[in-house]
């Protein structure tokens, strides 16, 4: 028997994004990378979908939309706000873009350890990213 929830959450999704592929799932979440409607098929995908599990366990939508609201006044260049977000079979979803650049994982993968330097601005990076969010009580 296949898994009908992608067939699923596709249609719950409508415009937000076109499902492609399932990426992970971990904690209850299902994780998707998917593409903008007026993406390139041929290019890679731009957007990540995240099915969280069903509250207590996930966030409701109520949560999830009050979270977005507050990354959207944000003006950090490393923290991407979600683009959508909403409600399927009592399961909230939500829909972030996929930072461009190489994840650090493949980086890793493909050159080993990371320079000094590199490091440095990596840590730069996120700590600015989290004065950012301080900033904000988030």
């Amino acid at each position: 028997m296949t898994d009908s929830l992608p067939t699923r959450l596709r249609l719950a999704l409508g415009a937000a994004a076109d499902l492609d592929v399932e990426e992970a799932a971990t904690g209850g979440r299902r994780i998707f990378v998917a593409r903008g409607r007026q993406d390139d098929p041929a290019a890679l995908p731009t957007r990540r979908v995240i099915l969280h599990p069903a509250p207590p366990d996930g966030p409701s939508l109520e949560q999830m939309q009050r979270r977005a609201d507050q990354l959207l006044v944000l003006t950090h260049p490393t923290i991407a706000a979600p683009l959508a977000t909403g409600s399927f079979e009592g399961r909230t979803w939500v829909v972030e873009p996929i930072p461009p650049g190489t994840p650090l994982s493949a980086r890793l993968a493909a050159r080993g350890a990371l320079s000094l330097r590199e490091v440095t601005e990596l840590l730069r990076d996120i700590a600015r990213a989290l004065v950012a969010m301080h900033r904000r009580d988030l």
